[in-house]
């Protein structure tokens, strides 16, 4: 036989070979966090692989959402994993190197063994990330030739640790040795300072390390501001009549009545601690008490009400009757108010004037809904807020506490401000049901402390991750419960128009439907239900919102729902 026979034999070999191999489509995929197996597509749980795990995929099968599902052995048989919790990529992150902002423990795991120590502003590079059963954050080092573990929170990807930059206090400021350490002095409001620092505590809370006297201290970053000047211009409705004031608690130079619009140019604090609003008064500054205004300058929406009986009309909360309206006569809510035994007062307008009518008396004729984002703030969450105002909608964001910080403050600050509504989702995201009585309050007080902090105001709605909880979660946080009637599964299904078609195909007056602004395909699918049903004549408003239109008073912990469009029923 000749050679020129002999290679050409081997050639087609060859390519029989590759062309069989490429064929068969087997490819592995790493799993990127703990996952079941299942018999089928949402089959019944036949197995677990566990984090970082590699699997060959042997075919994949697509669910009704548009999922795919991978076809792997497990056992001697063939078991399907969600490709949603996998990765084609065996490296967990792209490398990157961080730089230490404190001396640091090198661990063989997440909390295991102690391998030894790095020292403050030692560069090491990240191999890989994990995290533990608290949610913290671990990178994955090389140490002293084996791997090891350090925590995320004692360092930075910022090289230059002293990039010096500039705060102003909003307050009169502690200076102390360390966090949470002895008061070496202060810092009077209004003062500017350098940092050549940073710092978080055991709580993730952010400390600036500024110089006073030429001796470093450490000063509370809750108590300062990246913006040097004092604040934007907002807008504010006075709730009574006020006295404006030439300074803090100085003469009185004239007065604003009740239900006035004014702007907001500055704050300031007295010795009491009061909050006082610096507003332009018959062209000169004048102050104004925060207590007696309120930034929201309407009760949300215009609401279209029915009188189902023959009822009076008050000139105020609890006032005197001034007119009987009777039975079937069509009214236009402008506001809302609560009596001091907290029920619900919606204000009309009647021959030019305010009145006031009681909730109970009417039948809403208007389709209001309640859209509420889940696990934010993300990075899609600021344009999410501009795509609600140019709609006129609210929504309610149960927020979790890990995914707060000092780079995204503004969000709450924002969503406070567009009349959003900020409830609390947990710190981490955990399954209540399996933990502790001490784990679940700190993951609700954690969260609750740190949304005060920067909005002023503490959350007072709960939802409980995947919807989890029993009556043990519910009695230790006291909080109502916030459900859904529409599951948008945006989460899995990751599709923009699936998201938009399973809200507007199933919503009805009263309905709060379930969304996560962590997903761009979450965020543009309910822009575009929320265009569309605002064709059909539906208002969106906030769940606290919502529960007040139909007059429900809201107790801790109770589970609350959809709502039937009639006063104070529940589905």
């Amino acid at each position: 036989m000749s050679i020129k026979k002999v290679l050409s034999l081997f050639l087609i070999f060859i390519l029989s070979f590759s062309a069989l191999s490429f064929a068969s489509g087997d490819y592995n995929v790493k799993v990127t966090e703990f996952s079941h197996l299942r018999d089928d597509v949402w089959g019944n749980i036949s197995g677990y692989v566990k984090k970082n795990t590699v699997k060959t995929v042997y075919g994949v099968k697509k669910d009704s959402y548009g999922v795919d599902w991978y076809k792997v052995y497990y056992n001697g048989s063939y078991r399907y994993l969600n490709s949603l919790s996998t990765s084609k990529s065996f490296n967990n992150i792209p490398d990157f190197n961080v730089i230490t902002t404190d001396l640091v423990h090198v661990r063989a795991s997440a909390w295991g063994e102690i391998l030894g120590f790095i020292r403050k502003n030692t560069v090491k590079t990240v191999y890989g990330i994990r995290r533990d059963r608290y949610g913290n954050t671990w990178y994955r080092i090389w140490y002293d030739g084996k791997a090891g573990y350090i925590k995320k929170d004692a360092t930075s990807k910022s090289f230059n640790t002293l990039n010096e930059f500039v705060v102003k206090t909003t307050d009169l400021t502690a200076l102390r040795d360390r966090p949470w350490g002895e008061k070496k002095g202060s810092i009077k409001k209004n003062t500017a300072k350098s940092v050549y620092g940073v710092r978080k505590d055991r709580f993730g809370y952010t400390w600036y390390r500024v110089y006073k006297n030429s001796k470093p201290y450490f000063i509370s970053e809750l108590s300062t501001s990246k913006k040097l000047s004092n604040i934007e211009d907002y807008n504010v409705i006075t709730t009574d009549l006020v006295n404006v004031r030439d300074k803090v608690r100085g003469n009185v130079i004239g007065y604003v009545r009740k239900n006035k619009v004014k702007t907001v140019y500055g704050l300031s604090r007295d010795r009491f601690g009061d909050t006082w609003y610096r507003v332009w008064y018959n062209g000169r500054a004048g102050y104004i008490k925060k207590a007696a205004t309120s930034k929201k300058l309407v009760g949300t929406i215009d609401l279209k009400v029915i009188v189902k009986a023959s009822t009076y009309l008050k000139d105020d909360v609890r006032g005197e009757n001034i007119v009987r309206l009777s039975k079937s006569k069509k009214k236009t809510v402008y506001g809302m108010r609560t009596d001091r035994d907290g029920n619900t007062w919606y204000r009309i307008i009647y021959n030019g004037k305010r009145a006031y009518v009681r909730p109970n008396n009417t039948i809403i004729n208007d389709k209001l809904i309640a859209i509420t984002y889940d696990d934010g703030p993300s990075r899609y969450t600021r344009g999410l807020l501009s795509r609600l105002k140019q709609e006129n909608a609210r929504a309610t964001f149960f927020l979790l506490g890990s995914n707060i910080s000092s780079k995204n403050r503004d969000i709450l600050l924002r969503m406070k401000r567009d009349g959003h509504e900020i409830a609390n989702h947990s710190y981490s995201h955990a399954n209540m049901v399996k933990y502790s009585n001490w784990f679940i309050k700190n993951e609700f007080n954690k969260t609750d402390r740190i949304i005060k902090n920067i909005t002023g105001e503490t959350p007072k709605l709960v939802r409980y991750p995947y919807g989890s909880a029993n009556s043990r979660v519910r009695n230790l946080i006291k909080k109502p419960e916030i459900y859904w009637r529409i599951d948008t599964r945006d989460w899995a299904t990751r599709n923009r128009y699936r998201v938009k078609m399973s809200i507007i195909n199933h919503a009805r007056p009263g309905d709060i439907v379930l969304l996560h602004d962590t997903h761009r395909t979450s965020v543009d699918g309910s822009i575009d239900a929320i265009k569309i049903l605002k064709k059909r004549g539906y208002k969106f408003v906030t769940v606290s919102d919502l529960m007040k239109y139909y007059n429900i008073k809201m107790k801790p912990s109770r589970k609350y729902g959809s709502l039937k469009n009639s006063v104070g029923t529940l589905k």
